[in-house]
């Protein structure tokens, strides 16, 4: 009775997944055979079958198929075996498919490789092996390891040659390759013997040589085209979609010639991308849209609980700077001048820390308030292997008022200037007409500002991040 019982009750939950009918009872026809199997076994050993198999059922549709809505025969593999994945692969995993993956970029990684067997793609947070065959991510390169993930940079690029199961995985400065060159055998992926996402690490490591970029241009010759340019409809195609800026060009047995790119639709659902493959055909412009299942891993993230922002407690101004952040981040991020319409609320969730950054240029103390001129940013930084990037800020240059309460300071009002031609004369007349003072603050570098702070907030509290990498910049060290 306990058997059936908890046979009608795994069957009712498989009712509720998004899949055809068919599907459903495709899974549930190998999941009840698997109960069934059971039946010759001694009655202790059935009822812990029994959990087991339902343990594995709820990780199912709640891990896999709320995630990415997986075909029936994937679901009935992750059924009757998980793929284990290491921290390094789930961490790969994971900024693939969450917010991660868009801090860097505008577009989907790049497609390294498209074959019926094989895709490869690779983004500033690693290297994805899927065997399209099992439907399965097999291998994963984090490509911060052996420093060669720069994909949005100025002066850096990351550049790959790969023949068979040998990828070479180098970068070049300014055109030039630089640093080093390594090797990865991307036979040594998982099977289904194994079940196993392999993190895979360098066989061989060798200074990246000039003979080297002079191969891979001669392979890839021809290879890609311009993704906007190349897909018919385009603005309908990839509307609120994130695509690889370039297009593998492919020539079929049949004669055809297609053009395959990776894209990401974003899921509010579960707060994650879904990625699939976009195929159009150059003479039919028919488009055939196949969604890889990769899901990021059931591996929770390590929780850090990084300090609070800080300074000596003489400063007191600066401590009613910090302390308004922390406490009314609403009141910090301000308003812009003549409108006086604070924003509802700041978004600091996605990322692991968010601390002020500000400069002070000059300060006016008059009977009742005290005005200072100055920068008042704040950043939400994401943490990756060392290095952080911003996931989020708010702010800016401007005027913040305060008072002064017995033996401190408090923010009552952050103004902003107007853009444009505003800009300067707002300034001007939020702080009393002090051009010399609002020369100095449109000659402060932002970004020197930034990287100051920041370097001092990680040197005094002892973190573990080496390097800071703006958006479209090479990173730069922080250590």
């Amino acid at each position: 009775m306990k058997q059936e019982r908890m046979k009608d009750a795994m069957k009712d939950t498989f009712s509720k997944l998004e899949l055809s009918e068919n599907a459903k009872e495709e899974v549930w026809e190998q999941i009840a055979e698997k109960i069934e199997h059971s039946n010759g076994k001694k009655s202790g050993r059935i009822q812990k079958v029994l959990i087991k198999t339902a343990a594995v059922v709820l990780a199912v549709v709640l891990l896999f198929a709320g995630i990415n809505k997986l075909s029936a025969g994937k679901l009935a593999e992750a059924v009757t075996g998980f793929w284990r994945a290491d921290k390094n692969s789930s961490e790969v995993l994971r900024e693939t498919t969450d917010y991660h993956v868009m801090l860097d970029s505008v577009y989907a990684p790049e497609l390294w490789e498209c074959t019926q067997k094989r895709i490869v793609f690779a983004g500033t947070f690693g290297v994805v092996i899927y065997d399209r065959t099992k439907e399965q991510v097999t291998g994963t390169i984090n490509l911060s390891k052996t420093d060669n993930n720069y994909f949005n940079a100025d002066t850096l690029q990351t550049k790959y040659l790969l023949e068979k199961d040998s990828l070479w995985v180098y970068h070049c400065k300014n055109g030039k390759p630089a640093g080093r060159c390594y090797q990865y055998d991307l036979s040594a992926c998982g099977s289904a013997k194994n079940r196993q996402i392999v993190s895979l690490k360098p066989v061989t490591s060798q200074k990246a040589q000039s003979d080297l970029e002079t191969k891979r241009k001669e392979q890839q010759k021809g290879k890609y085209t311009d993704t906007w340019d190349r897909f018919e409809n385009r603005v309908a195609v990839f509307d609120k979609k994130y695509f690889s800026k370039k297009a593998i060009k492919q020539q079929l047995r049949d004669g055809t010639t297609t053009d395959t790119c990776l894209v990401l639709e974003w899921n509010a659902k579960d707060d994650s991308y879904r990625i699939y493959l976009y195929t159009q055909d150059r003479k039919e412009k028919t488009l055939k849209k196949e969604k890889l299942s990769i899901q990021a891993s059931g591996v929770e993230k390590k929780q850090i609980k990084y300090p609070k922002y800080s300074v000596a407690s003489k400063k007191k101004l600066e401590n009613a700077v910090i302390n308004c952040f922390y406490n009314d981040p609403v009141l910090f991020e301000g308003c812009v001048y003549q409108a006086y319409k604070y924003a509802s609320s700041v978004e600091t969730g996605k990322g692991d820390f968010a601390i002020p950054v500000y400069k002070i240029i000059s300060i006016k103390k008059h009977e009742k308030q005290v005005k200072l001129l100055g920068e008042f940013t704040w950043y939400c930084f994401a943490v990756s292997d060392q290095t952080v990037y911003v996931s989020n800020s708010g702010g800016g240059v401007g005027v913040m008022y305060m008072t002064k309460e017995e033996q401190r300071y408090r923010v009552t009002k952050m103004v902003h200037p107007r853009d444009g031609a505003y800009f300067i004369e707002d300034l001007l007349r939020l702080f009393d007409r002090d051009k010399k003072a609002v020369d100095q603050l449109l000659a402060m570098n932002s970004q020197d500002v930034l990287q100051k702070e920041l370097k001092e907030y990680v040197r005094k509290n002892n973190l573990a991040i080496n390097s800071y990498k703006a958006f479209g910049w090479d990173p730069v060290k922080l250590r």
